[in-house]
């Protein structure tokens, strides 16, 4: 990011900072909007509960977190939510957004990004009560997005008196799905806005769900987020935990993936199935067991792959080495900076559109 931008998206928050303070004792009467208005849409989320006082989101199903837990990931970090994302549309001229924290949620540094009519003005917020402006009145789009990193509840929101939430239009965008642990989720990234799987989905212009949490090994059990959706892409890049962490040799991990991989490919036809090599990383050896590899692991995934495109004409492999290839495109030794996410994101949409003949 150069320095430009950065400049500008500290003055974003600094500026929903000021009205945040300045504002709050100028709000005066002000009309409150419950969580489970229907003019309020939310996006992002398998499974929500949504009342007149709370909306507690989620991107995995209530099936997946009641019967899918088989110790491949931590609940806490899957009960963070990146990609969510709540949209909703008045003239008022300012917006109180209520927040609280979400229990048994992983609570690292914070941060929502609000985007008015498809254009971010609004960034870095981390209080869990900010007021946002809209001094011209306009009937404008919003959409806010909750930090990936430190689960929240959705309190409602409040509008000056006299306006009220106005019909959103009816949207029917394509849906992306991504899997797989914490370089999909967001590890690398101070926010939704800068990960890999949110720019795909922005530049292809469809809805998305993030299925990935950082510390999880390759398991079936995802499956049972994919009964009542219909992607028209699913990304998986899984692994690298297997790897570095599993005691187990990587050879049993195969048969799992393979599974995984030829469920969805039959499942969904329509849906292009990329399966992305493991991006660089400084590990290259496991943790807890030294026969394992990281190199090992893209011979595996591109064998496997090879090998089911015999079957499945909707299954593609990308060299995940050829977008994020150095400690350049890292901030840690396995996470994508924003250098490196922005590049696989490229490498992704470019993949798509090229089998689409776009």
């Amino acid at each position: 990011m150069n320095k430009i931008k950065i400049s500008l998206l500290v003055l974003l928050s600094l500026y929903a900072k000021i009205v945040s303070a300045q504002e709050t004792s100028d709000f005066g009467k002000s009309t409150f909007i419950k969580p489970n208005d229907s003019e309020i849409r939310y996006n992002g989320a398998l499974y929500s509960l949504v009342t007149e006082t709370e909306a507690e989101l989620h991107r995995y199903t209530e099936d997946f977190f009641n019967n899918g837990f088989d110790g491949t990931l931590e609940i806490t970090r899957a009960r963070t939510q990146p990609g969510i994302s709540i949209g909703f549309k008045t003239n008022s001229p300012l917006i109180k957004l209520k927040f609280a924290k979400l229990e048994n949620s992983q609570s690292r540094k914070r941060r929502f990004t609000v985007f008015k009519d498809k254009t971010q003005a609004f960034d870095f917020i981390s209080d869990l009560e900010f007021i946002i402006a809209n001094p011209a009145k306009d009937s404008s789009e919003w959409e806010v997005y909750l930090p990936h990193f430190s689960g929240v509840k959705f309190l409602g929101l409040e509008l000056s008196e006299g306006y009220t939430l106005l019909a959103l239009p009816k949207e029917e965008k394509p849906l992306y799905i991504a899997v797989g642990n914490s370089i999909t989720h967001g590890v690398g990234q101070t926010g939704t806005v800068d990960t890999y799987p949110y720019q795909v989905a922005n530049s292809l212009g469809f809805n998305y769900i993030n299925l990935a949490t950082g510390g999880s090994e390759v398991s079936i059990e995802t499956l049972r987020n994919f009964e009542d959706v219909s992607p028209r892409l699913i990304t998986i890049l899984w692994g690298y935990n297997d790897v570095t962490y599993e005691a187990d040799s990587l050879q049993g991990v195969m048969p799992i993936y393979d599974f995984l991989v030829s469920s969805l490919c039959t499942k969904f036809p329509q849906a292009d199935i990329v399966c992305i090599s493991q991006t660089f990383t400084t590990t290259v050896v496991g943790k807890v067991n030294p026969d394992n590899r990281i190199d090992s692991l893209r011979s595996w995934t591109k064998e496997t792959v090879e090998r089911l495109q015999k079957k499945y004409d909707n299954l593609f492999l990308l060299d995940g080495l050829k977008y994020a290839s150095s400690e350049n495109d890292l901030k840690d030794r396995v996470h994508l900076n924003e250098q490196g996410a922005q590049k696989l994101a490229e490498g992704i949409v470019a993949m798509f559109r090229a089998n689409k003949n776009e």
